[in-house]
């Protein structure tokens, strides 16, 4: 899975920029505010249909533009698409191969994406929906079954939800907890093995980046509930407890990854250095446990990385990316030596500065 070419329209500071991209290492070079992070976003509205910094959608679309434009041309499968999202102050539209889509993840099965960024150490030190979604995202493209559980499931927590919320009778609230339990049970079954499968190549990268810290035990799933009684008993037990608060306490949607590193040190008790470098690890992990499976790789974007890495640890984290056969994404103030990683395979360089390609080198 790959970009071919990509343009993007009203983002920030870029007013129009077109980029013919290589297959495997995009290398865009260019000082703070030139517009690099805006491409990446770009990339990751058209996967997603949103940023992956904070902030509300109005803000992606540039100054005096109606609407932001992301088209790009997709090699998924051995098969070329074309992709399009269209973002305005009213909402968004969305088109595939000319035809217009209605959800987001018709997108996504085409154009998968991980990220890492300055504020990736959030995702251990953070609160657990950020380890869920990266969990769920990898679930979503290896696991056919997974988005009719997932959705399954959030149908009948809401309605449970609203139920509480209404505070109906017990019974009423209850009805809906045979679903619930038995979409919850399967959907953190689906999370719970998919932990299993990622950990042996966590390890791996962990033993890149903190070699004295990897160990083999360091993930495992909580599913958001004591796993020593089933769900359904769970929720029949708490049934008036959840009434009074209105919400769902126990469930799949209070599930976490568990992180454990050697020595037997938890995510609180690294630095943030060392939570940014087991975030790394886990990002990279991800990838190639997906590529495991499906035998491509998700697109990868790495924003501003060589300034995230001490040289050694850049070399090292560059030549894992260029075994796994990932099309790269890195932004960079400036053009890393580290990249003779990939002179077998070649890049391309692009400059930017105020919101255009200033130039572009194949390497």
């Amino acid at each position: 899975m790959h970009l071919r070419q990509l343009r993007v329209e009203g983002l920030r500071c870029i007013e129009a920029a077109e980029i013919e991209a290589h297959r495997r290492l995009n290398l865009l070079v260019g000082p703070n505010g030139a517009g690099k992070t805006s491409i990446l976003e770009a990339i990751h509205c058209l996967s997603t249909g949103r940023s992956f910094r904070a902030g509300q959608h109005e803000h992606l679309i540039r100054r005096g533009s109606e609407c932001l434009r992301v088209t790009a041309r997709v090699c998924s499968g051995g098969v070329d698409h074309r992709l399009g999202f269209e973002r305005d102050r009213g909402g968004w539209r969305a088109r595939l191969d000319a035809e217009d889509v209605s959800t987001l993840g018709d997108l996504a099965s085409f154009l998968g994406v991980l990220c890492f960024e300055p504020e990736s150490h959030a995702l251990i030190a953070g609160p657990a929906e950020g380890r869920r979604r990266l969990v769920d995202l990898a679930l979503f493209h290896v696991e056919p079954t997974y988005l009719s559980v997932w959705r399954r499931y959030q149908r009948a927590l809401r309605q449970r939800n609203a139920a509480l919320r209404a505070k109906e009778r017990v019974a009423i609230c209850s009805a809906w907890d045979g679903v619930l339990s038995d979409s919850g049970e399967q959907l953190a079954a689906l999370r719970r093995g998919w932990c299993e499968r990622l950990a042996p190549q966590f390890a791996r990268a962990l033993g890149v980046f903190l070699p004295d810290m990897a160990c083999a035990d360091a993930l495992r799933w909580r599913a958001g509930w004591d796993q020593t009684t089933t769900l359904e008993e769970v929720l029949a037990a708490s049934g008036e407890r959840d009434r009074e608060l209105g919400y769902t306490v126990a469930g799949p949607h209070r599930g976490d990854l568990r992180i454990q590193i050697g020595a037997g040190l938890g995510r609180y008790e690294l630095s943030r250095g060392q939570q940014k470098l087991v975030a790394l690890a886990l990002t990279l992990a991800t990838a190639a446990a997906m590529t495991d499976v499906l035998g491509w790789s998700p697109v990868l974007l790495l924003d501003d990385l060589p300034s995230e890495l001490d040289p050694q640890r850049l070399r090292a984290s560059l030549s894992f990316l260029r075994d796994l056969g990932a099309q790269l994404w890195l932004t960079s103030t400036e053009l890393p030596e580290s990249v003779n990683e990939f002179a077998d395979f070649g890049w391309h360089q692009l400059v930017l500065a105020d919101g255009r390609v200033q130039s572009r080198h194949c390497v």
